[in-house]
């Protein structure tokens, strides 16, 4: 619904060793991933970070890293109003950072199926809020204060 594709900055370090297959379709785990200067975190409003926070229903996500020695926090929030509030986040190590109000089955498939039906000439209208912090991260305060004046 909404998406940005961040820089690599703000990747989750690969803490893991990768699983790929080789030209003859071996699979193989190892390390490949340089992983210097990635230091991205996502959290969101109900205290889940790093990789927990994918396809979890929330009222903001945040992602922040530091950058050149300067701490920067991008944050998306939902509007109470919005059709499928709260919205799902995608929000993947690899620097993906979204939110979606209409996919809820596709994260999990025993939410509420969402029916959003439109007739000729209708429309609708989804609010979200983009923040960008820069010179310091966002506290978890910070974005429930600013969740509850957005949805005023």
């Amino acid at each position: 619904m909404i998406a940005i594709r961040m820089d690599r900055a703000f990747e989750e370090p690969a803490n893991q060793p990768g699983r790929y297959l080789d030209a003859q379709g071996n699979l193989m785990e190892k390390r490949v991933i340089n992983d210097e200067g990635m230091n991205g975190v996502y959290r969101n409003s109900e205290g889940l970070e790093k990789g927990a926070v994918w396809g979890k229903p929330t009222k903001w996500v945040s992602l922040s890293a530091e950058k050149d020695g300067e701490k920067i926090t991008v944050a998306i929030v939902d509007h109470k109003d919005n059709p499928g509030y709260p919205a799902y986040s995608h929000a993947r190590g690899y620097r993906l950072f979204s939110t979606n109000n209409l996919g809820a089955q596709a994260f999990n498939e025993n939410a509420p199926l969402l029916k959003l039906v439109l007739t000729r000439g209708q429309s609708t209208t989804f609010r979200h809020l983009m923040l960008v912090k820069t010179n310091g991260f966002v506290t978890d305060d910070e974005m429930n204060q600013i969740f509850a004046n957005f949805n005023k």
